[in-house]
């Protein structure tokens, strides 16, 4: 008989690190698998990322709308989920339910499928983001989930810390090793081509984010790096913020600064993990508060400015230049890379790792359930 599994996600950057684990476990015939997808992913607004699953292929997905436009804040959007969800989970009854990370909508999930005894199987937990509510989250679903998966010998040692069993937790490495060593690269032609971007002679990714402690939402650092942007008249990829609180202000700078510098800002609502990582391998340097400028970036080998508190205390895999969000210190930080940078002909090169994460879940979960 086959072990029932979903997987939820409900964010564009979740389903990137999910999608070599989720095909894996789809062609397995000891699992069936379905995807509840929901969130950002079946909004418009922030590109409708779902048609990047339906296009990978899946064939049981679940749709689950939430009302996240408007006023709506995160702890009415968790209680719709959690009510919609929890029917899902009368309906397909499933032995396990996967989640990533630290975002509110997958702690709702978790909440349900506690209350309904399934067992829980988190990744990525263990990790530390002092300037985010996303910690709390993140620790909350570690002490409800049954088996962890997580990126670092340290991460594990923080939920052994916090009381969790030894024998549920497996160190596998990020999860974003799987889209890394199966990902082609493109050139900076192929790019321009594919989302309508110019190079010029300094390209900058930024990607940033509200953060929650902060009584702006961080919009005063945001501001000093549009200044950064212009005096060094760099050409720039934005993107999207998260839907945390804050967001919509963060999204309506971003928007605002793009219209008004139209010949060097490109705004996307999403990119699609691919295309997020051809970026990271063709542009001079990722400035703004992102994980994936915490982990992605360092891993690939492009310069990795981190700006302010949200990632505070979250580990790096690679060389991070951490900084507070003054002007100065972004000028002379991105001056210094513009100045030094050597120009890319090719795309960054990656070295294919053998042993990646989600090979050793699923090996890892066929042993358990035999």
């Amino acid at each position: 008989m086959k072990s029932k599994i979903a997987v939820f996600t409900s964010t564009r950057a979740e389903y990137g690190l999910l999608r070599n684990l989720c095909k894996l476990l789809d062609s397995e015939k000891l699992f069936q698998l379905i995807i509840i997808v929901t969130g950002t992913h079946l909004e418009d607004e922030y590109g409708y990322t779902c048609d990047q699953i339906k296009k990978d292929g899946f064939s049981n997905l679940e749709f689950i709308h939430l009302s996240i436009k408007g006023d709506k804040n995160a702890a009415e959007i968790t209680a719709e989920l959690i009510t919609k969800i929890s029917k899902f989970f009368e309906d397909f009854n499933p032995d396990f339910l996967i989640v990533l990370g630290d975002r509110y909508e997958a702690l709702g999930a978790v909440y349900s499928a506690f209350l309904k005894k399934i067992k829980i199987i988190h990744l990525h937990g263990g990790e530390v983001t002092f300037g985010s509510l996303d910690n709390g989250f993140r620790n909350a679903i570690s002490q409800l989930a049954n088996l962890h998966f997580t990126s670092l010998e340290k991460h594990t040692k923080n939920l052994l810390n916090m009381g969790v069993n030894k024998k549920n937790i497996f160190t596998v490495g990020p999860m974003i090793k799987d889209l890394l060593n199966c990902h082609e690269s493109i050139t900076h032609s192929q790019f321009e081509k594919k989302l309508n971007f110019k190079f010029d002679k300094f390209n900058i990714i930024l990607t940033f984010h509200p953060e929650s402690y902060i009584y702006d939402y961080g919009l005063e650092k945001l501001k000093n790096i549009f200044r950064v942007i212009l005096e060094l008249e760099a050409n720039v990829l934005i993107t999207y913020p998260n839907i945390d609180e804050g967001g919509e202000i963060i999204k309506t700078a971003l928007i605002r600064f793009s219209e008004r510098n139209s010949d060097r800002c490109f705004l996307y609502k999403s990119l699609g993990s691919d295309l997020y990582i051809s970026s990271l391998k063709l542009f001079d340097v990722v400035i703004g508060n992102s994980s994936s400028g915490i982990i992605e970036a360092p891993l690939i080998g492009i310069p990795s400015l981190n700006i302010g508190e949200r990632q505070k205390g979250r580990s790096t895999f690679g060389k991070v230049s951490n900084l507070d969000g003054s002007y100065k210190e972004m000028y002379e930080s991105l001056k210094k890379i513009k100045e030094g940078k050597t120009p890319l002909s090719q795309p960054r090169n990656l070295q294919i790792e053998r042993k990646l994460p989600s090979y050793e879940i699923i090996k890892i979960l066929k042993e358990i359930i035999n």
